[in-house]
């Protein structure tokens, strides 16, 4: 159907699942005998997944795609991971001890490569932004004092790492274009006008800077309109105490009702930061 308007198959949105390497050897040697092309590996590959939808991308017809993957290629991406360290215990980046990161999805991965650890050091200081390759690199040099005379052999550790680590699991994200978001909030705190436009209609669901949907709480439904930049944190309590004390917001405190204007106003005021900060958690925040 492609091929009728002019497209051909590039690949996949993921590119994890088009390598045939992770379902083992095996199965990896019996898909380089059964397919004659990657199209063909795609389809049997769907079987066994059992897979149902697709993120495909096409191209022109008259375009070559390049299979190959050349880990020099993560040079030119900004970085993103939402793994944290498995262990309640930081990861020591400066020895070779073994370091265990989850994923969003759950799955565990291992290793014992300082750079490696460093750079997730990094990364995870930095969720739900990305970091370019570059800066990447030379933030965990950084915190490993590594000497100059090693610049260039770290980037090719760095990025044969990423590249392996990227089609393994879902541990990092590789963009092309920044996503910059604020992951400290600010003395004036701003909300994407996006959500705040939605929230103030009354939606459940808003988009983040990640292109992800968020489910707001009641009273993210309530803050998110005003984090229009122009008001301070102390500024924001008083239209959200008025919203609870003409009923549009329900306040409980240890899953009882809170009246009274002053009982309302403290509890508003201890649980405000925190609501702050989740709603930069979930990168809605660009300040």
């Amino acid at each position: 159907m492609a091929a009728a308007h002019g497209l051909r198959y590039l690949g996949e949105a993921r590119v994890g699942t088009m390598v045939t390497g992770n379902f083992g050897p095996d199965v990896q040697k019996t898909l380089a005998t059964l397919a004659a092309d990657q199209v063909q590996t795609e389809q049997y590959m769907d079987f066994l997944r059992n897979r149902l939808f697709r993120e495909t991308l096409l191209v022109p017809a008259a375009a070559k795609p390049n299979w190959t993957i050349e880990p020099d290629s993560a040079r030119h991406f900004h970085v993103a991971s939402g793994g944290r360290p498995a262990t309640k215990t930081p990861p020591d980046v400066r020895s070779e001890a073994p370091a265990q990161y989850q994923t969003r999805s759950g799955i565990t991965l291992s290793t014992n490569r300082p750079l490696l650890k460093a750079a997730m050091q990094v990364l995870t200081e930095r969720w739900p932004g990305t970091t370019p390759f570059a800066e990447l690199l030379d933030e965990a040099r950084r915190l490993l004092d590594r000497p100059a005379g090693t610049a260039d052999e770290d980037g090719k550790t760095l990025a044969l790492g990423l590249v392996n680590t990227y089609i393994a699991s879902d541990l990092l994200e590789f963009h092309a274009a920044p996503i910059a978001v604020s992951r400290a909030v600010g003395e004036r705190p701003e909300a994407l006008r996006s959500a705040r436009l939605k929230a103030a209609a009354g939606a459940v669901m808003v988009t983040n800077r990640r292109h992800e949907l968020v489910k707001l709480t009641d009273l993210d439904k309530s803050l998110v309109p005003l984090l229009d930049g122009t008001r301070t944190r102390a500024e924001l309590i008083e239209p959200v105490v008025a919203q609870a004390l003409a009923g549009q917001l329900k306040v409980a405190r240890n899953n009882q009702p809170v009246t009274g204007e002053p009982a309302v106003r403290d509890a508003l005021t201890a649980v405000l930061d925190p609501a702050l900060t989740v709603l930069a958690g979930h990168a809605l925040l660009v300040g």
